[in-house]
C-alpha cells in the first residue's frame, strides 16, 4: 500500500509557500537581527513598566475613592438611623 503520492510517483507538498523575510532582515547577520530584537524587547519592556506604574497609580486613586464612598455611605446610614430615632 502506500500514499497516493508514492503510488503515482509525484511528490505531494504539504508546506505552504512562505514569503521571504523583509529586505531589512535579508541584509543583516543573525547576530545583528538578534541584537535588533533584543533592543526592541528592552524598549518594549521599559514602556510596559511605565504603563504598569500609571495603572498602579490609577488603581490607588480608585481604591481611595472606593474607601471614601464606603465611609460616606456608612456615615449616611448612621445619620439616617439617628434621624429615624429622633422622629
Amino acid at each position: 500500500a502506500g500514499t497516493p503520492a508514492a503510488a503515482s510517483g509525484t511528490p505531494v507538498s504539504t508546506a505552504t509557500p512562505r514569503e521571504p523575510p523583509s529586505i531589512e532582515y535579508q541584509t543583516l547577520t543573525v547576530e545583528q537581527i538578534l541584537n535588533k530584537f533584543q533592543k526592541q524587547l528592552e524598549e518594549d519592556s521599559l514602556a510596559f513598566v511605565e504603563e504598569a506604574k500609571r495603572v498602579c497609580e490609577y488603581d490607588a486613586i480608585l481604591r481611595d475613592g472606593q474607601r471614601d464612598l464606603a465611609r460616606l455611605t456608612s456615615e449616611a446610614q448612621r445619620l439616617m438611623l439617628e434621624q429615624d430615632q429622633l422622629e
